[in-house]
């Protein structure tokens, strides 16, 4: 096995490892993109134990910035979820960012 073939095994073993990670409770996806000041927001709720799920798209004009833009639909779905009334909820991220703060 070459160097760069363990290195891959190891990286999709952290993958992995970062998936099964995740604790019980209703997922929540977000995610944003961002061109010339437009926004576009996207928020997926996944549960579980009924897979059930309700997706949102939105449009903003108020991001300055990509990572503005992650965070209103990091925003938009905390206020969803409260709305709901979904306790229990895990807000996923694809922004290392925020993710790491």
């Amino acid at each position: 096995q070459t160097e760069e073939e363990s290195s891959n095994w190891q990286d999709n073993d952290l993958e992995k490892n970062r998936w099964t990670s995740i604790p019980n409770g209703i997922r929540c996806y977000v995610d944003a993109s961002w061109v010339d000041n437009h926004a576009g927001l996207g928020v997926f709720f996944h549960m579980p134990s009924t897979h059930n799920a309700l997706f949102i798209r939105a449009y903003s004009l108020r991001a300055q910035s990509t990572l503005q833009a992650e965070l209103l639909a990091l925003q938009l779905a905390i206020e969803i979820a409260h709305t709901l009334g979904l306790t229990n909820t895990i807000f996923l991220t694809d922004n290392e960012i925020i993710a790491n703060t």
